[in-house]
């Protein structure tokens, strides 16, 4: 099972690599027709829900076959492809072209920035440590201005600008706590094939995974993204903590990924078999999520960080333990995207990911356009940052402590 849309998107704009080398131009009629007409009929015999949330998918087929057959180049075409899609306003929904595809089956470099729009401005609220930023001198609540001479305007158009080929260089411009703008030059460093997995054919995924304790004896675990690969780490890593006071479980920035993997990290936290989701297909069958214990789990207390960034798999772990009771969540409400989705490969050598599931809470509770709404509402700010201090990491570590009373 893959629900990892947001995935794809975050890893897309990090990759590079050479041309996919199956792929087929889409400037043929006959291809790019077979092509529309299966992505069409995909949606119209899959979509989880028939009544495609309100929109006439007949109709859009007859809208947009001659939009697709007047397409002259290959990115024109997947542009309608997607702009159709786009008409079912849900998540997990989209057509990846072979030209993004090439690069995802390239290697993936990072700078070393973690980076947040906080109050309008690109606020670094991390830096990896020994990566490039770090060496650079980069901190907390210093803000990125440009990128290679150009201003940056999102988030993504930033990662775009940050993303190139391992071992080149990139011009970053920032301010500092003075709010004085400075100039330096970051490596962007290849990520190492211990943290990378396969999702399908040509198609690869990095993840950063860290675990270590914190201050009065809390665990703290993060990871970028579920990827099958980090569960032996994920499950070693909470039992190497059996006896802190609490666990600290940091799902800020990831975009989610593979259920299965969410399903085993819940075992770790449940003395007795646990009912975690519901999932509901096209036609009436609901799926079961259920946490089964694995290995010796950690009863103690334990809190999930969330943010404006945290989706899907994410999500949906963090709103099942919720409302078990199970976690506490600290952060900002999730981006409500969580729906379960599959890729198939179409005749141009794209694929299409399409939502075959709607995630549902035992309680009923869809978090498709909702999100995860936190126990504890808390905000990063630069001023915090840049003295030195994480507002959501430290709400996470004094809601253990009282369990701990002195």
């Amino acid at each position: 099972m893959k629900r990892a849309i947001i995935s794809l998107t975050i890893f897309i704009v990090a990759a590079s690599g050479a041309l996919f080398s199956q792929s087929r131009t889409a400037s043929d009629a006959k291809l790019k027709q077979e092509t529309f007409e299966k992505v069409w009929r995909i949606i119209n015999e899959n979509f989880y829900d028939p009544a495609f949330n309100g929109v006439d998918w007949k109709a859009m087929h007859d809208k947009y076959l001659p939009q697709s057959a007047a397409a002259a180049k290959d990115d024109e075409f997947y542009f309608v492809l997607n702009t159709m899609l786009k008409e079912l306003k849900v998540s997990h929904t989209a057509v990846i072209s072979p030209d993004v595809l090439a690069k995802m089956s390239g290697p993936t470099t990072t700078t070393g920035l973690g980076l947040r729009i906080i109050a309008g401005e690109l606020v670094i609220t991390k830096t990896l440590s020994d990566s490039s930023a770090a060496k650079a001198g980069l901190k907390p609540g210093y803000v990125l201005t440009k990128v290679d001479g150009d201003e940056v305007r999102s988030l993504e158009d930033a990662l775009k600008k940050l993303a190139g080929p391992g071992g080149s260089d990139v011009a970053v411009s920032y301010k500092d706590g003075s709010d004085e703008i400075h100039e330096t030059t970051l490596e962007r460093v290849l990520l190492s094939e211990a943290d990378k997995s396969e999702l399908t054919k040509g198609i690869k995924l990095y993840a950063l995974f860290e675990s270590k304790r914190l201050d009065a004896n809390v665990g703290y675990i993060r990871f970028t993204s579920f990827i099958k690969f980090l569960t032996p780490r994920f499950t070693a890593a909470v039992e190497s903590m059996n006896d802190a006071q609490g666990i600290i479980i940091d799902l800020r920035g990831n975009p989610g990924g593979d259920d299965n993997m969410a399903i085993k990290m819940a075992g770790m936290f449940f003395a007795k078999e646990t009912h975690l989701m519901i999932i509901k297909t096209r036609n009436s069958v609901n799926r079961q999520y259920k946490a089964k214990p694995n290995g010796k789990p950690y009863l103690g207390p334990l809190v999930i960080l969330v943010d404006e960034l945290s989706g899907s798999a994410s999500e949906e772990f963090s709103a099942a333990m919720q409302e078990i009771g199970r976690a506490y969540v600290i952060g900002k409400t999730t981006i409500g995207q969580d729906l379960d989705a599959d890729l198939v490969k179409l005749p141009t050598g794209a694929f299409l990911l399409y939502p075959f599931g709607q995630s549902f809470t035992p309680k009923g509770i869809k978090i498709e356009g909702r999100g995860v709404i936190p126990d504890k509402e808390v905000e990063l700010t630069r001023s915090s940052l840049l003295n030195g201090h994480d507002a959501q990491l430290e709400a996470a570590i004094d809601h253990i402590k009282s369990k701990f009373p002195k």
